[in-house]
């Protein structure tokens, strides 16, 4: 009997819920499948094989997955009933760190604006009015002045 594994996933997170997989594939010595034939399964570095026995499908073949919380290579070997084993090595990677806001060290301090007296909000008032028709005399030209002091009239005041 021959036994071929192939990777089908690798590289999954070391997080103990993460699976790799692999697929093992039992012919005979004439590459005829094996359907319904005996093939256990273990693996080293801590790695958790599920399922650790199975019957091979009408392809020949079982697909089982490997969870760890080691990092690194483990290595996956299967073992025919007639004692023939293949072994393979698949990867668990490191978990991302988690990122950890940090509070911002100065915190802004918003301060309430301080109110105005009656005279100073005229004026405040005088100056956005200036602005409006000095802004509109440089866009639309010094012929739009007369009406421009018309609508200022009108919705400014």
């Amino acid at each position: 009997m021959k036994l071929a594994l192939v990777s089908i996933i690798t590289s999954q997170l070391a997080d103990g819920a993460a699976a790799n997989t692999v697929q093992a594939t039992l012919t005979d010595n004439a590459d005829a499948i094996q359907p319904g034939a005996v093939v256990n399964f273990t693996a080293d570095n801590g790695a958790t094989v599920t399922p650790t026995s199975a019957l091979t499908d009408a392809n020949g073949q079982v697909t089982v997955s490997l969870i760890s919380s080691t990092v690194g290579a483990s290595t996956l070997t299967a073992t025919a009933a007639d004692g023939a084993t293949a072994s393979i090595q698949v990867y668990f990677v490191a978990v991302p760190a988690p990122v950890i806001e940090i509070a911002d060290p100065e915190p802004t301090v918003s301060v309430a604006p301080v109110a105005l007296s009656p005279l100073e909000t005229m004026k405040a008032d005088f100056d956005k009015v200036v602005a409006f028709i000095e802004h509109g005399i440089e866009v639309l030209g010094k012929d739009a002045e007369a009406d421009l002091v018309a609508l200022k009239n009108k919705f400014l005041l």
